[in-house]
């Protein structure tokens, strides 16, 4: 009978513990790290009977005071554009970032005593917590049934971010968009004294350019890094924490980015297309060309039939609803903390509807 408001208030407690676990894990005696385990199944367990009985009522839940859904915050930042006439907005979706890891980026600012004012939020990604899903759904502002042919693909993202803004009044050079930022030149190189903020090495030309010019408004930008690391991930959630401090330490990409944009008059609302977590794998269903999307956390069917003979190999696995979703779309998630891995191996994983998948930061940061 929980509400949505309860659950994104647990979910930033959790987060907190997430981190804690895993900072002192060297510390914790193995009955602290048998109970975390188990409340960690069972939670997860309890959020998910939660999502099948009340997710479905959320997609249509008001942008205002804040908004509940990702696909609603383009919504809410023309709501606050007009009441903040001369504020420029910067819409940052840094990919694949997790409640948890958001907590390892503002334990690192606060560490080194960043004068901005952060106001910490969070919502709901779109399910299945895929980035042509969820992603598309941030910049397109409505539910991923209004794009059933462009599931497959981020490539309108774009399009669909500058029809947004077109349809609230701002003129297409107002408006700007990039993705991929963030990982080129990565450096491995051993930390030493920060740099000074204004050294913009790190950032890309073309950030800088759009973001100088005065006639730009409105900008939608994609940070791919945590997504990457995770993606790349052996070490588990305590890895994932370490890469993505070693990142806002030693790249310090992030860190510059936030920092220009607020020098350039820039309100930043930040946040993510989905989390992640570390599963485990329960084996892989035999299908061929059955299925449209063979991820390892949820797997897209335009056929139910398909679904079905996938669930048979899988018991265990949840067949999701497809409300808000393309109709011809079709949904297999992988239950608690499983995925459709080879049996027994682990990865970081996302698609699924896990708490710390589902459940991102939304963060308002001013000078």
């Amino acid at each position: 009978d929980a509400s949505y408001k309860d659950w994104l208030g647990f979910a930033g407690r959790w987060a907190e513990l997430v981190v804690l676990r895993h900072r002192h894990a060297e510390h914790l005696e193995a009955d602290a790290l048998n109970q975390y385990a188990a409340l960690h199944l069972k939670i997860e367990a309890e959020f998910a009977r939660w999502m099948l009985n009340r997710y479905h009522t959320l997609h249509n839940q008001p942008f205002l005071p804040m908004p509940v859904m990702l696909h609603r915050v383009p919504d809410y930042l023309a709501t606050y554009r007009q009441n903040h006439l001369q504020a420029r907005l910067a819409l940052l979706v840094v990919d694949g970032l997790a409640l948890d890891q958001w907590h390892v980026i503002r334990d690192v600012w606060d560490e080194e005593g960043q004068p901005w004012a952060i106001q910490p939020g969070s919502l709901f990604a779109w399910v299945p917590t895929l980035t042509p899903i969820s992603r598309q759904a941030v910049f397109a502002g409505v539910s991923p049934q209004f794009f059933p042919r462009s599931w497959r693909t981020t490539n309108q993202e774009s399009v669909r971010w500058r029809r947004f803004w077109g349809e609230h009044g701002l003129p297409a050079t107002a408006v700007g968009y990039i993705r991929n930022l963030g990982s080129k030149g990565v450096t491995d190189a051993a930390p030493g004294p920060a740099e000074p903020l204004p050294d913009d090495a790190s950032l890309e030309p073309e950030i800088l350019a759009l973001i100088e010019d005065e006639r730009v408004q409105v900008v939608g930008l994609i940070v791919n890094t945590v997504d990457n690391i995770g993606h790349g991930m052996q070490l588990g959630t305590a890895g994932m924490h370490q890469q993505v401090r070693l990142w806002l330490t030693r790249h310090r990409y992030l860190t510059r980015l936030v920092a220009r944009l607020l020098k350039e008059r820039f309100i930043i609302f930040l946040t993510a297309d989905h989390g992640n977590v570390w599963v485990r794998g329960v084996g892989r269903p035999h299908e061929g060309v059955l299925v449209e999307k063979r991820g390892q956390r949820a797997r897209l069917y335009t056929d139910p039939a398909f679904l079905s003979l996938a669930q048979k190999q899988i018991p265990d696995a949840i067949t999701w609803t497809n409300v808000g979703l393309p109709d011809a779309l079709h949904a297999l998630l992988a239950s608690g903390l499983d995925a459709f891995l080879n049996e027994g191996a682990q990865a970081i994983c996302h698609g699924g509807i896990a708490l710390e998948e589902v459940i991102v930061p939304f963060i308002q940061i001013k000078s």
